[in-house]
């Protein structure tokens, strides 16, 4: 999982498009990976979410919603609002980005692996 957020972010980081591009690359994948981990938590009854938003035991479809208007929204913020703004959107895909990593890595030392059956 750790593994698929580094190869996606060194694919987008060795082409040619620019930063903030690369990073609404990143923060999606890493918006994903977490959708996918979040599937696996509530496929296992031995696990609760930690999510306020999405409460403890969330269904698929709850969470199929959360994440599509969570990637939804990240385009909006990143690429509508912020679009004549770029050190404010550079800087709102770096901080959500950081802030996805860390959710997923500590997802990933807690034993959560990613689990995309809709």
């Amino acid at each position: 999982m750790i593994k698929l957020i580094l190869l996606l972010t060194v694919l987008t980081v060795a082409g040619t498009v620019q930063a903030y591009d690369r990073l609404t690359v990143v923060s999606t994948a890493t918006i994903l990976v977490d959708w996918g981990q979040t599937h696996a938590i509530v496929k296992d009854p031995n696990r609760r979410e930690a999510n306020p938003i999405l409460g403890r035991e969330p269904t698929r479809r709850e969470v199929n919603r959360y994440f599509a208007a969570g990637v939804l929204l990240n385009y909006f913020i990143g690429d509508v609002l912020l679009k004549r703004k770029k050190g404010w959107r550079h800087m709102y895909y770096l901080q959500l980005s950081g802030i996805q990593i860390a959710q997923v890595a500590s997802n990933h030392r807690a034993g959560v692996r990613i689990n995309f059956k809709f």
